[in-house]
């Protein structure tokens, strides 16, 4: 490789690292208070097992990435607003206490003044494991992940898709909107 092909892919690199490190996801709770994301990028986490075996023996995988998945469409969120509606509801666990718990029932992608209604329902297995070929799937839930600003990792549980995987219902862990700055 020439010299000045190396410093162009050395600078795209170098580009491409400094617009991630200056992305912030601005995350609202449903008790007012907001944390901001550095090096954030949105997490699919979703399980396939073979057919015949139990799904105790699924392999858990993730797809990450900074972009919402809508059935088999990708949606950017690059200066987006994500709205998460939720129906928030008593329960009892294990130990018969009740406890809040909390169901997604909207989503609204915001870009650019245009509102779009998102389904609460998982992305497709075209798009999200387009190699998992004669097995069974089954999405687990959508995360938030990034960093603080003092540099501590943080996960929010944005959207659950399987019984399986239960968001907190907690006011300081409900995440009820999500900025892309």
């Amino acid at each position: 490789m020439r010299a000045p092909a190396l410093c162009l892919l050395l600078f795209a690199a170098a580009t491409a690292a400094a617009q991630d490190s200056t992305s912030v996801a601005m995350a609202r709770l449903a008790d007012g208070s907001e944390v901001p994301l550095a090096a954030w990028k949105l997490v699919y986490e979703y399980q396939t097992w073979a057919q015949g075996s139990s799904p105790a023996f699924a392999e858990i995988k993730r797809r990450e990435g900074r972009e919402l998945i809508e059935d088999e469409k990708l949606l950017s969120v690059a200066g987006a607003r994500f709205e998460i509606q939720h129906r928030v509801f008593e329960q009892v666990d294990s130990q018969g206490q009740k406890v809040p718990g909390a169901a997604v029932t909207g989503m609204t992608l915001t870009l650019a003044g245009k509102k779009t209604k998102l389904k609460p329902q998982p992305p497709s297995k075209d798009v999200l494991a387009p190699d998992a070929k004669k097995v069974f799937f089954q999405v687990r839930v959508l995360d938030l992940v990034g960093e603080t600003l003092t540099g501590t990792k943080r996960q929010f549980c944005l959207a659950s898709f399987s019984p399986l995987v239960e968001c907190s219902a907690l006011p300081g862990d409900r995440v009820v909107s999500v900025e892309f700055r």
